[in-house]
């Protein structure tokens, strides 16, 4: 299976990790403190969907696939390698979803695909990794693509050290009021920002 270390990410991996996992990487990279982490890729989840005989479902983007996601044992092997990967980013840990079309050119996904705050290491974590994996099926997320781009290329996940901030917010470095490329704007929150 292989889960990757943020740091053995590189510019040639986007498929196999999705755009929030790669913009991640690009950040440890640049030297930007990031809370560790650890991403399951996107072929774990594939080979969940072909164990569980639901992979014919998912190419087709049936929306139903969304709960049968969430009923089926992760893989056995796949629970003791993510256990392993995740020992060392502490008790509470944030789990969030990195789709391959996630933060492209032409399409954003923002607050359609599920992170889950606050998890605990144990079966809680692998209830919270198939809750992003079903997102990619949920029924907003396929209406947002019927428009847009056709079935679900593929979701890999982030498991992240969870950090308890004052503050938190997100940068638009254009601004989505007036589209400047001249001007960035700021949106924040006291606390977490769900």
């Amino acid at each position: 299976m292989a889960v990757l270390r943020l740091e053995q990410i590189g510019p040639r991996d986007l498929r196999r990790v999705g755009g929030k996992a790669m913009g991640l990487a690009r950040l440890v990279r640049a030297g930007v403190s990031v809370p560790s982490a650890v991403v399951i890729p996107v072929d774990v989840f594939q080979k969940f969907l072909k164990s569980h005989g639901l992979w014919d479902r998912a190419r087709d983007g049936d929306c139903s696939l969304e709960y049968a996601i969430k009923e089926a044992p992760l893989l056995v092997e796949s629970q003791q390698e993510i256990q392993r990967a995740v020992s060392r980013l502490g008790k509470r840990l944030a789990v969030r979803s990195s789709g391959l079309d996630e933060d492209g050119l032409n399409s954003s996904f923002a607050g359609q695909y599920a992170t889950v705050l606050g998890v605990s290491p144990g079966a809680d974590l692998f209830e919270a990794i198939q809750t992003c994996w079903a997102s990619a099926y949920a029924s907003s997320v396929l209406a947002y693509r019927r428009g847009h781009l056709g079935t679900p290329g593929g979701m890999a996940v982030v498991i992240q050290t969870m950090v308890s901030p004052r503050v938190a917010g997100v940068l638009f470095t254009i601004n989505p009021m007036n589209g400047s490329w001249r001007e960035m704007t700021v949106e924040s929150v006291w606390g977490l920002g769900e």
